[in-house]
């Protein structure tokens, strides 16, 4: 049993860190966790921040999009090493833009290890927060790193391949 975190497990919200999985949820995936070979939750956050917010031990966390594991039990999540070598680059480029122009249009910078996400929901005007990131988008492109978009969100990521169905894989 694979589920994803945010969107299903946990509403869309506002801020990231406002996200909630239910307790009624956590305690469902523990007890199918005993009584499958595999129960896991596959996420756009760290895999230890998707464990965190679920909060249930004994299962399997992907994370980063796919670029990370963290085992049932294990304490460090085993990483895409290619996608992970980026990392530097990525907030490099990230704290470049991270100007007071963003924080005028209060919009959002989430790290979430080599990936940073750029957040505009229920900022005061959200369209010039939009055309101010689709920007920074452009800007990242040129750089030689990869931008995945979301609902109100700007991810910037290394340039390698990674999406949820390798996690699944």
């Amino acid at each position: 049993m694979l589920c994803d975190v945010d969107g299903v497990l946990a509403p869309i919200v506002r801020r990231a860190d406002e996200a909630r999985v239910s307790q009624g949820t956590s305690l469902l995936l523990s007890r199918l966790a005993r009584r499958y070979g595999l129960v896991a939750c596959i996420s756009g956050r760290s895999a230890s921040d998707a464990r965190r917010l679920v909060g249930v031990g004994g299962i399997a966390y992907a994370g980063s999009h796919g670029a990370e594991l963290l085992e049932p039990g294990a304490a460090q999540p085993r990483w895409n090493q290619a996608f992970k070598s980026h990392e530097a680059h990525v907030k490099r480029f990230v704290s470049e833009r991270d100007t007071p122009e963003l924080r005028r249009l209060r919009a959002r910078i989430e790290d979430k290890g080599p990936i940073v996400a750029f957040h505009w929901r229920d900022v005061p005007d959200e369209q010039a927060a939009q055309s101010h990131i689709e920007r920074i988008a452009d800007e990242a492109e040129a750089e030689g790193l990869a931008v995945h978009w979301a609902m109100k969100v700007l991810e910037v990521r290394p340039p390698v391949h990674v999406d949820k169905g390798q996690a699944i894989r």
